[in-house]
């Protein structure tokens, strides 16, 4: 019996196959990083559970004043730096994608500001300032949280050391919300943040800032979720 020709694949081909088995093998990931973020978070509930009330008796063990309570207040501080950035990144980690709903936008960004601080590090410095009775926003989380996430990482990696991000979340002129960053390298990435706008039906806007401050400013201007109190 005559074999069966085989064709070889030609470079185009190859480059295809290995770009969709590397993207087949990304969302396998993210699928197994989604299904491991509510076991993850109960256990280490359990744990610092455990913790907290061990600091809390010595708390009460220890004198007002002297090296001893210093140390543990200082335990208690890292605790609930820890329960905070792992509940910021086991919540993206479960969420779905895309994941779009009315959001009160103080709320996404307070959510994740635990990971912003720890993507940023001390290198440079990162300022946020929320506004108070925003409305509620139709927005994707997932593209919220990568947009911002992306943003950091690359400031880091081309900022010099001593600049600062800052993110300012307000009212927009002419209804929604404005959420601006400031202090950034030229051309950030802007992928997820410009989807994230045109997503729900907002603009995206990047400039210049003027001397002194400089660098690149990204504006994201969402309108308000249709169903949001004026």
């Amino acid at each position: 019996m005559e074999e069966p020709s085989l064709t070889a694949r030609g470079p185009d081909e190859q480059a295809a196959a290995a770009d969709a088995a590397e993207a087949a093998a990304r969302a396998a990931r993210q699928r197994m990083v989604a299904m491991l973020a509510p076991p993850v978070q109960h256990e280490v509930n359990n744990l610092l559970t455990v913790l907290f009330a061990n600091i809390e008796s010595l708390r009460r063990a220890l004198p007002e004043e002297g090296p001893a309570r210093r140390q543990i207040e200082r335990v208690a501080l890292a605790s609930r730096r820890l329960d905070a950035v792992v509940r910021a990144f086991t919540a993206m980690a479960r969420r779905p994608l895309p994941d779009i709903a009315a959001v009160e936008p103080g709320a996404a960004l307070a959510a994740l500001e635990p990971l912003l601080r720890l993507v940023v590090g001390s290198r440079i410095g990162l300022a946020i300032e929320r506004a108070a009775g925003l409305p509620a926003v139709r927005l994707d989380r997932a593209l919220f949280d990568l947009g911002l996430l992306e943003t950091a990482r690359d400031a880091v990696a081309r900022l010099t050391c001593g600049g600062q991000l800052r993110l300012t979340l307000g009212a927009a002129e002419g209804g929604g919300v404005a959420l601006t960053i400031a202090g950034l390298p030229p051309a950030p990435p802007s992928g997820a943040l410009r989807a994230l706008a045109e997503g729900a039906g907002g603009r995206f806007a990047e400039s210049e800032a003027p001397p002194p401050d400089g660098g690149t400013v990204l504006a994201v201007v969402l309108p308000p979720a249709p169903d949001a109190a004026p």
